[in-house]
């Protein structure tokens, strides 16, 4: 039986949260119109959807819709954060490149770091052992007590890739309500509503000028930092 206790707190930071908030702008409109039911709601319905494995399936549905979009992110960027941080081509900081591949090299000595000039004559072959380094450090780093800064970052932006998946939802969950408490304006003025009207329309700009790419980037890259750096950490 999975409940959304059992989901571990990656999967509920990155996974159930987007869903919910994916949701909320619906959920708050409809709440006056369902008075009855929200309470029956609040009662056994929230209870019974977990203990189904309703909020699992949630988790799961945005775990593939993430992974879905994670590879055309990650072209349009030119690359993997953590991949763009190895390279040498196109290094803003040399210094801090070097630093790292020396890391990787002191963890993976059996794993060949390209010099630049084996980068430049292999780029693609220079990316899959850039790609299989950071594969091993997201294994070392799994423990979140011991680096609660790369699990911070990483929760970041698994929440934000996987809200960009499900944009369109919530788009269209945020046009519902708004069409929904406006009806209830316009039949009769009410704090309630006039305060749902303000957090759709929020969630309205948020979902049409803030939830791009770009923003999705940013967490990427503080991710990819914190990643390599906890290289330093391990023995």
């Amino acid at each position: 039986m999975t409940t959304e206790r059992s989901l571990d707190a990656y999967a509920r930071r990155a996974r159930l949260q987007p869903a919910l908030v994916c949701a909320f702008p619906l959920a708050l409109s409809l709440a006056p119109l369902v008075d009855g039911l929200s309470t029956w709601w609040t009662a056994t319905g929230g209870s019974l959807l977990t203990w189904c494995g309703g909020t699992y399936l949630f988790t799961q549905l945005i775990r593939d819709r993430g992974g879905e979009i994670e590879p055309i992110l990650f072209e349009s960027w030119g690359g993997p954060p953590t991949t763009r941080l190895l390279r040498h081509r196109g290094a803003a900081n040399p210094v801090a490149v070097a630093h790292r591949h020396a890391q990787l090299r002191r963890l993976l000595p059996h794993l060949r770091i390209p010099s630049a000039l084996e980068e430049t004559a292999d780029p693609t072959g220079a990316d899959h052992v850039y790609e299989t380094a950071v594969g091993h450090l997201r294994e070392a780093t799994r423990d979140q007590k011991t680096f609660p800064l790369v699990f911070e970052e990483n929760s970041n932006y698994g929440f934000r890739r996987n809200l960009l998946s499900v944009r369109r939802w919530g788009l269209g969950a945020a046009v519902a309500g708004l069409a929904l408490v406006t009806g209830s304006l316009l039949a009769e003025f009410s704090v309630w509503a006039g305060g749902v009207f303000l957090v759709d329309a929020a969630f309205l700009i948020f979902y049409a000028r803030v939830l791009k790419p770009s923003w999705v980037k940013k967490a990427a890259d503080r991710y990819a930092e914190r990643l390599l750096g906890a290289a330093d950490q391990l023995p």
